[in-house]
């Protein structure tokens, strides 16, 4: 079956993401639902970055440290840039 191969909140969010095209979410719910996505998204980002283990990235070498914080500067750059750019802040 489908729920085997396809995790249940790609499913789930398959479906809500249907509704919301359908109309049939009320335009009540849209902004608490926007702000628990937010704040969802910030948990889960924070646990991704709690759950990494420091120790196990620096046994891992210079080059992959350099690798990891390469990636977290560039990705923080773009996200600065593209702020100042869209006019958020």
């Amino acid at each position: 079956a489908i729920h085997r191969l396809v995790p249940w909140f790609i499913l789930a969010f398959l479906a809500l993401a249907g509704l919301r095209s359908a109309g049939l979410v009320p335009q009540v719910a849209l902004a608490p639902m926007s702000e628990t996505a937010n704040v969802l998204t910030v948990v889960s980002m924070a646990a991704l970055g709690l759950g990494v283990d420091v120790r196990s990235v620096a046994k891992a070498g210079a080059r992959v440290t350099f690798a990891v914080v390469a990636s977290l500067l560039a990705l923080g750059a773009v996200s600065l840039g593209l702020i100042h750019v869209l006019g958020l802040v």
